[in-house]
This record gives C-alpha cells, structure tokens and sequence, in this order.
C-alpha cells in the first residue's frame, strides 16, 4: 500500500523543483537539490512510494518527517500536522487497545485450552542431523542450508526440519510455537519452487498464522529491544531472543497485540526486506501510539534482508 502523502504536489506547494528522471534520479524516484549539504544537482533522492530520502552527496537520509523538518526547517510536530493534513489512511484505534491486547491473549489462552489434548504434526521425512550427503535428496537440502550461511545444529535448535514427501516435499519445515506449544508450521522449498513459501493451512492450524509471531516464545517480557523482521530466516539471523517475524511485509492486530504484550522497554526495530520501506513506516505508524518503546526503522542496503547479512552486522546495526 502507497503512502498516500502526496510528495510532488507538496513540494509545489513549497516552490521546490524536482526531477522525476535524468542523471541522478533512480527508478520510483523523484530529485531535489539538497539543503543539507548545498548540493545543485538534485542528489537528494526521495522514494515516491515510501518518502524514504536519501541525499547520495551528503548521505542525509530519512522518513517524510525528517524530510519536511528539513526543507522546511520545523519541529517534528509541525511536521506530523503537515503530514495529517495530507494524510488519509487511518491507523489503528488507540482507545482502549490495551483491553484489546487482553482479549485477544485470552482468544488464544481459549483456544489452547480447547486444543490441550490435540498435537500438531509437522510433516518430517528427517530431523536435519539425520540427513546424509551421500544420498542425493539429501544433499539438496544440506547444499541449500550450506549456501544460505546458516549450520544443521542453528537450525535443528529451532526445531526445523526436512520433508522430501507429498504436499510439503522438499521443504524444510519451520515449527511455529506459541507458550511452548506447536501450534503452525510453514515449508520452504529447497528447490527453487514456486511458492517459495507454504503455511499450514488455517483448518489443520491450532492458531492461524496471522495471528503468531515466529520467535515469540523465546522473547523476555520486559527485555530492552526487539527486531520485527519479515520471514523466519530474518529471525534466526537475528538470534534467539533478539528478533520475531510476521510471515510478510505486513503486520495484523493480532500480531500487534502480541508485541504490545511483550512490554518492550526501550527500542522496537522495524527491519523488514531493503526495498520494503512503505510497509515498515505503516508498522512504525501503527506502533508508536500504542508502544512505550522508541519505534524505529532499521535501514538496510537496497535488494538486502536481514538474512543477507552477519549476525555481528545486525547486532552492531540495533546497538
């Protein structure tokens, strides 16, 4: 979803020049001459989509906010009203969302209390320590662990595991847990198949995937930071502990009340794929006003995720 702030019709309104193509202005990209650093030959780039700006001459770069405090040399509230007077996508409703935390933790407690007695299978041909190089089915999932930079013992210590049969046939399968219980899972293909990605369906899950946080299980209440990532990978990356994923760009209530409940002190870091910047601000709109924590967004290299980089990188990046 676009943001719907309009940036060209807004730098008109501040007699700024832009260019929207030429030396300089990258695809989805509109330019503007830099303040910060003097610069005349429009460096400044801004993202259409997202307002993310980037100046390639001085490195200044940030979100529409900081981009109007800038050209317009304001405070950050000034910015935000100029922003609401602009805006019209709505956010999530603040009122009371706290008893709404509440009740949809209940909706979940329910709902394991009912599912006490029934265990979800995640389909497994392999526990990954069983598989062997010498057969060729199984290399193909050791060759594909081996090239994502990640070993057997990380993954197994999530619980993955390898499925060669039927439906989830060559796929490694990611247990998804909830208060200790196994309550969804989803494959990733090892073979370049399309969809890269299949969940459990809603009907054999005992929680829906929209409504979990891969990694939540392992989170502290109360712990100082947490990183929002996209996938699962993003997450193991990370650590244990450190990051939880929301199985795509965007976040649902129910996830939200999730990360409300973990009572995050100090820094939530939104670090979904490089190129994903629109989705991240609206998790970062949608957050701030419910969290005490400091929201902010992680940028990454574009055409990079988190699973891209060293898990050193990433900790240096949050600390």
């Amino acid at each position: 979803m676009k943001n719907p702030f309009d940036i060209k019709e807004y730098l008109t309104s501040q007699d700024i020049h832009f260019k929207e193509e030429g030396e300089n202005i990258g695809h989805g990209s509109i330019g503007i001459c830099c303040p910060s650093c003097g610069d005349d030959n429009y460096h400044l780039g801004i993202d259409v989509d997202s307002k993310i700006y980037n100046c390639w001459k001085c490195e200044e770069q940030g979100n529409l906010i900081g981009l109007i405090m800038l050209l317009e040399d304001c405070s950050s509230n000034s910015a935000i009203l100029r922003i609401k007077e602009n805006q019209t996508e709505k956010v999530i409703e603040r009122a009371n969302f706290q008893d709404k935390v509440k009740d949809i933790l209940s909706g979940k407690k329910t709902v394991n209390d009912v599912a006490e007695n029934r265990v979800l299978k995640v389909p497994c041909t392999h526990y990954l320590n069983e598989l062997n190089p010498e057969f060729v089915m199984d290399r193909r999932f050791l060759s594909f662990i081996e090239e994502r930079n990640y070993t057997v013992d990380e993954l197994m210590d999530w619980g993955v595991r390898a499925e060669l049969l039927e439906e989830f046939g060559f796929r490694l399968m990611f247990p998804v847990a909830f208060k200790g219980q196994v309550v969804s899972y989803l494959g990733r293909t090892v073979i370049g198949e399309d969809p890269k990605y299949k969940n459990c369906s809603n009907a054999n899950a005992i929680i829906p995937m929209r409504q979990l946080l891969y990694g939540y299980d392992s989170v502290k209440v109360g712990q100082d930071k947490l990183v929002i990532c996209e996938g699962v990978f993003d997450v193991i990356r990370f650590g244990k502990g450190v990051a939880v994923g929301i199985f795509g760009k965007d976040i649902s209530v129910d996830q939200i009340a999730l990360i409300c409940s973990l009572e995050i002190k100090k820094e939530i870091w939104i670090a979904l794929d490089g190129e994903a910047f629109n989705e991240a601000n609206k998790i970062i709109k949608n957050l701030k006003p419910l969290v005490t924590a400091d929201v902010k967004l992680l940028i990454l290299e574009s055409g990079k995720d988190p699973d891209n980089y060293d898990r050193e990188e990433l900790l240096e990046m949050i600390n």
